[in-house]
């Protein structure tokens, strides 16, 4: 559970972190459409926009993966006790439990624990996704540090697209 909260907090920062390239980026093209400056320049920052669009998007189809696989470990956690609860319930202390009455719960245990395996992958790929995405925003810091931006959005409003 700690794994997936904290893949939700880093996804969740990290799309932060892109929507705000995009409001930078947005406003420095807005101004540059007013006042028709040509630094930086202005089809390297509509690229710009362009891959922090794609990456805030996949992003969030990341993070409702992470969701969505929190919800079914919660779910299996939940039925991993009630089918271990119903095991104890039947076997108790006895020394001989007919197999149609224990068979069917291991049955149940069996297909939980394939559950939690199908989810140890997810996290996996989940995780190698998101190590790999790092370098994307590193990218994005280095062509366009914020020495060379601070300057240029000095006095310009960074609007979200809600606001927008």
């Amino acid at each position: 559970k700690q794994w997936y909260q904290r893949r939700v907090a880093i996804t969740a920062g990290e799309l932060n972190s892109t929507r705000l390239f995009i409001s930078r980026y947005t406003a420095l093209i807005e101004r540059q459409n007013a006042e028709l400056l040509e630094e930086p320049e202005p089809d390297m920052l509509r690229q710009a926009v362009i891959n922090c669009r794609q990456h805030e998007a996949f992003l969030k189809v990341l993070l409702n993966d992470v969701v969505v696989a929190t919800d079914q470990v919660n779910t299996l956690e939940r039925d991993l006790r009630s089918v271990l609860i119903q095991l104890q319930n039947t076997i108790q202390s006895k020394t001989a439990v007919p197999t149609n009455q224990v068979y069917p719960k291991f049955i149940s245990l069996a297909k939980i624990w394939t559950g939690f395996q199908d989810e140890m992958v997810l996290l996996s790929v989940i995780s190698n996704i998101q190590a790999n995405l790092e370098p994307f925003t590193r990218s994005h810091k280095e062509v366009l540090p914020d020495s060379i931006l601070q300057p240029l959005l000095t006095g310009l409003i960074l609007r979200s697209d809600e606001e927008r």
